[in-house]
């Protein structure tokens, strides 16, 4: 009986239950290149809040920061978007992969807000006017935690598998879209995760 209430609490000391709360943040940089004269950076922070309301399972907020630089020599111009927002998410735990390692899946519900600002680089063609555009996004994805102590983990989190996005312009232009992302590691995130 001793041994077993023993192995019970080892079983506890990582994870999550009811009541915890967990705080984390987390980093997604990237460039890619589509040919030779287009190509992209970005990069973002999400910080993180989310509460238990049962073992396994939290709900919880995000924030979003970002910064996309887009190059297009074609076109004669740069395009820089400073992006802002928030979401709500939904996160289970689902599996356990030994006893530090835990996975799980999320669903996110946000909007954000993206500012672009254009510069000529050759002035081939006219420069278009500062603009922005609004985004409410659906999407699920799935991670892993790693606990470094009972209390900190590593969270990698592949944000986008499956989204539909719902994009509003300036001129009232509407676009609606669904994406699988299987395969797109521009959907990684890194970061960390703290439980009090």
């Amino acid at each position: 009986m001793i041994v077993g209430m023993a192995t019970a609490q080892e079983k506890k000391t990582f994870g999550f239950a009811k009541n915890d709360m967990l705080l984390g943040g987390s980093l997604n940089c990237f460039t890619r290149k589509y040919d030779d004269d287009h190509s992209t950076f970005y990069c973002g922070v999400s910080p993180t809040l989310g509460y238990f309301i049962k073992d396994n399972f939290a709900v919880g907020v995000n924030l979003g920061l970002g910064y996309q630089r887009s190059e297009n020599e074609a076109m004669g111009r740069t395009e820089k978007e400073y992006i802002y927002g928030f979401s709500a998410f939904g996160r289970y735990y689902f599996w356990e992969l030994g006893k530090r390692f835990k996975a799980y899946n999320q669903v996110n519900l946000g909007y954000n807000r993206r500012n672009s600002k254009y510069e000529n680089i050759n002035f081939k063609y006219p420069t278009p006017e500062d603009s922005h555009r609004d985004v409410c996004k659906l999407n699920a994805g799935v991670g892993v935690n790693y606990f470094i102590t009972k209390n900190l983990a590593l969270n990698f989190y592949l944000s986008d598998l499956i989204e539909y996005t719902y994009t509003k312009e300036e001129d009232n232009k509407i676009e609606k879209k669904v994406e699988l992302n299987l395969n797109n590691f521009y959907s990684y995130r890194f970061g960390i995760v703290y439980k009090f």
